[in-house]
């Protein structure tokens, strides 16, 4: 497939001020390929597949002295990639105590560079793309059990990435562990509850969240929350 992206509304105008009026649209080429499929009646499902794109005119962000944001566009972009889900449901049943086991994982690997963006004398071609993950790992397994009660616990892990074009600073790796437990009651057609409570960074995790990339004065990294809790009563009706 070939197409194109024009910058957005917040591109366009970013937080910085003023108009982009010389923002160009993204375009570029896209090939992709990939299998489904089923075993065991569904028990067993996986998804598997391998792309390969050429983005020109990529749009980047960057930040001022003020921590305002504003888009360049930076050259091209050699953007390839494999992407896997797979499933599998150990127990699916209507009775017993436990009605059902699922265990999945979503996994990607990267491997994104520039392949030609030069700002005034500095050539970055060949660098890994800005704040692109080489691999990202999500895990995870569900149950339910009898009288509407679930169980749910995710494992996260997301591989260093660069936070700067120069590709001088990365952000180091982290892994996130969260937990959910609830259960389910149904008073009639039209009235559910769920009550639940979780965890988030249970193994209490130091690391960033929502890294400013290219950020003036190398003002990159974002705390996030250690290890916390939630809990919450959601009502359907």
């Amino acid at each position: 497939s070939k197409g194109y992206s024009p910058p957005s509304l917040a591109e366009v105008r970013p937080s910085a001020g003023g108009i982009s009026s010389d923002l160009q649209a993204e375009y570029g080429w896209s090939y992709e390929g990939g299998i489904k499929y089923s075993l065991l009646r569904s028990r067993v499902n996986f998804d598997i597949s391998l792309f390969s794109f050429d983005l020109k005119n990529a749009i980047v962000r960057r930040t001022n002295a003020a921590g305002a944001e504003y888009f360049v566009n930076a050259g091209g972009t050699d953007q390839k990639g494999l992407e896997l889900f797979a499933e599998a449901y150990l127990i699916n049943r209507a009775d017993g105590w436990l009605r059902q086991s699922r265990i999945w994982t979503s996994t990607t690997f990267f491997n994104f560079h520039f392949a030609e963006y030069k700002v005034n004398n500095a050539d970055y071609s060949g660098n890994e793309l800005t704040g692109v993950p080489s691999k990202t790992i999500l895990a995870g397994a569900d149950f339910i059990f009898a009288k509407g009660i679930y169980w749910n616990t995710t494992f996260n892990y997301t591989s260093s990435l660069p936070l700067n074009d120069m590709n001088d600073m990365y952000a180091d790796d982290y892994r996130l562990w969260q937990s959910r437990v609830g259960i389910r009651l149904k008073w009639s057609e039209h009235f559910n509850m769920d009550i639940f409570a979780g965890i988030d960074n249970a193994a209490d995790e130091l690391y960033s969240l929502g890294n400013d990339i290219n950020a003036f004065g190398r003002r990159y990294f974002n705390p996030a929350a250690d290890r916390n809790y939630y809990g919450g009563i959601r009502v359907i009706f």
